[in-house]
């Protein structure tokens, strides 16, 4: 998969991932290409978008409360932002959660319970379960991993 190519052209060439999970666990692996969509992206208005998910994660950012904010209809803001960062809002969404999540378990001592309340989810039943989808193993289970990756 080429990095250097910018995630918007490689969707238009063909380098897409069918599945929501697979495209989730390549943008956890290279969070660099998050923030590169949002540079490049060509409205002021999925830079805000984007700007206001990472800010309110703690809130339980929805579409519709995010259309709300930004003053436009749920469905021009879901094609546009599809158009753009080449994913949908709630992809968006997740991957920024799992994004802060990582970093608070490789960074901070909050527990898993603190975590999940922090970006944004209800229960940590789901929490887990997501990040699990995506990870592959649990969010205590990637902390002992990578903190002992970092001993070594």
């Amino acid at each position: 998969i080429p990095l250097g190519i910018p995630l918007d052209e490689r969707i238009a060439d063909g380098y897409y991932y069918s599945g929501t999970v697979a495209l989730l666990k390549e943008l956890l692996e290279h969070p660099e290409l998050l923030d590169q969509q949002e540079y490049h992206g060509k409205s002021e208005l999925v830079f805000q978008a984007q700007t206001y998910i990472k800010e309110h994660l703690k809130e339980g950012t929805t579409l519709a409360s995010l259309a709300e904010y930004l003053h436009v209809s749920k469905s021009y803001l879901s094609t546009l932002f599809k158009q753009e960062a080449g994913m949908t809002v709630m992809e968006y969404i997740t991957c920024a959660r799992m994004k802060e999540a990582k970093r608070l378990l490789l960074h901070t001592d909050m527990r898993v319970c603190e975590i999940y309340e922090e970006i944004g989810y209800q229960s940590d039943k789901y929490f887990i379960a997501a990040f699990k989808s995506i990870e592959g193993i649990t969010p205590l289970a990637f902390r002992k991993k990578y903190q002992m990756n970092r001993m070594d």
